[in-house]
């Protein structure tokens, strides 16, 4: 009988929660950083399905208001099975770099920044938004 060691992906990633509002209002995004490489075409679907767990856990557990894709430590050259990451209630901006140059062809993961600052600029109202009609 054959063993093996079952890993879904090499993929890291870390969360951090940034206060959208005053505090204490709870209007917060969450950032989610992705590093490492996705692998291309089908052979990056392991990495998606991880990545898509890594988020609806970050969700459940925080609550945002918004979130935030951080892939600017992500390789990422093709492969569309990482989009459905970007079907979420939640309003959302994506930050990138030169690694993960595939981003830029891929009109679900937009609005793309290169920074933290225009990302959280850009959700602050979106935000507001989305709490306002969750309370509805």
């Amino acid at each position: 009988m054959n063993a093996w060691e079952f890993k879904p992906s090499t993929i890291k990633f870390s969360a951090t929660v940034y206060e959208l509002g005053d505090v204490g209002d709870e209007l917060e995004a969450v950032a989610i950083k992705f590093m490492g490489s996705y692998g291309d075409g089908s052979a990056g679907n392991g990495d998606a399905a991880y990545m898509i767990a890594i988020r609806d856990y970050i969700v459940s557990c925080v609550l945002p208001a918004a979130l935030i894709f951080d892939l600017r430590e992500l390789e990422y050259e093709w492969g569309n099975t990482i989009w459905n990451m970007f079907q979420c209630d939640e309003p959302f901006a994506t930050i990138v770099s030169e690694r993960c140059k595939g981003f830029r062809t891929c009109g679900v993961a937009k609005p793309m920044f290169y920074d933290m600052e225009a990302a959280l600029e850009c959700l602050r109202p979106r935000a507001i938004e989305y709490r306002k009609s969750l309370l509805e």
